[in-house]
């Protein structure tokens, strides 16, 4: 028998008490709950971004997969929610959602992650549409008066990090939908821009030198195009250049890669170098990286990536300066600075 699967973002216990505040300002002396509004319970509040798909059980396997692929290419990033609003838009309105204005990385995490488990289990219709942050915090009944329902409060801006996706089953019984999550997958810190005033710094991450090399070099192309997202696509090789307004129809660059140094961060750094130029001279940004050949002191590899009509940033150089690769018990990592 099939499940009924989604992806969601379930809210920590932390921000249950924000929200409570919330509900008590909306129905204070529970009238709303009198006429038929049915409040939905803390454990079950989260934002959607994978739609409900019925799978066979045989396919869960499958599915964390998919999900992962995307998942451990995708770094965190916050979400605001600022309103109480009646929802859904453009239909009756029969919930309440605490909502947020449209954010990019939520909608290409949700693209992504449609996309790649698109062959999987069978995916009820639903309009793909851009997606608006909220979470559900009531429902009414079919014999509710919303003409009778007071206002919603102003509230004061409630930010949620996003750390990672819950794989969830959900069943429908008589008191509510009941969901259990089958797994969880964090989002895997890939890179970010550390603010400075004279320069422009990066700090990546990685499981591995591979990964490092990787995400130091998507993280100067996110400075180079800063309105890109490096995200995993659907064939599973590292990319993700989603804003195509300012691609060029011939976009496709590949580039071969062998460099030998004396230890690993000049290795980094002058690899970094052979990119950045490589990016003003065909003037395209590079996301996916194929290695075959990586030591502290030698890289055989091809990049791959896609013209830009134009750059957002100009970056002089890659420097030298304060560089060096640190090993913790779960990653390494590495701050890169260029002169801008």
């Amino acid at each position: 028998m099939d499940m009924r699967v989604f992806g969601g973002i379930f809210l920590p216990n932390d921000f249950w008490a924000k929200i409570t505040e919330a509900q008590r300002q909306i129905d204070p002396d529970d009238k709303l709950a009198a006429r038929g509004l049915r409040w939905i319970p803390p454990e079950n509040w989260h934002v959607t971004v994978l739609p409900p798909i019925n799978l066979p059980r045989e396919q869960l396997d499958e599915l964390f997969a998919a999900v992962a692929s995307v998942t451990k290419h995708f770094s965190e990033f916050a979400l605001v929610f600022d309103q109480l609003v009646w929802g859904p838009p453009n239909k009756k309105p029969d919930m309440i959602w605490l909502q947020g204005g449209p954010n990019r990385q939520l909608q290409n995490l949700s693209d992504l992650l449609d996309r790649q488990t698109e062959s999987l289990g069978t995916h009820p219709a639903h309009e793909k549409h851009k997606i608006i942050p909220h979470i559900t915090l009531a429902r009414t009944s079919d014999t509710f008066d919303l003409r009778a329902a007071a206002s919603l409060p102003a509230i004061e801006p409630i930010l949620l990090s996003v750390n990672k996706i819950q794989v969830v089953r959900s069943e429908l019984e008589s008191d509510g939908s009941h969901y259990t999550v089958l797994k969880e997958l964090p989002l895997e810190r890939t890179f970010e821009i550390l603010p400075h005033t004279a320069d422009f710094r990066i700090r990546a991450y990685g499981h591995s030198a591979e990964d490092l090399f990787l995400h130091a070099m998507q993280g100067m192309s996110s400075v180079l195009k800063g309105d890109m997202d490096f995200l995993t696509p659907v064939t599973g090789a590292v990319t993700g250049l989603n804003d195509t307004s300012s691609v060029s129809s011939a976009r496709d660059v590949s580039v071969k890669v062998d460099l030998q140094a004396p230890d690993r961060e000049t290795l980094l750094i002058d690899f970094l170098s052979k990119i950045l130029a490589e990016s003003q001279v065909q003037h395209a940004v590079f996301s996916e990286l194929d290695v075959e050949r990586l030591t502290d002191q030698h890289i055989v590899a091809k990049v791959r990536g896609q013209k830009v009509v134009q750059f957002d940033r100009d970056i002089k150089a890659v420097t030298y300066h304060a560089v060096a690769i640190t090993q913790t018990n779960s990653h390494m990592e590495v701050t890169v600075v260029f002169d801008i």
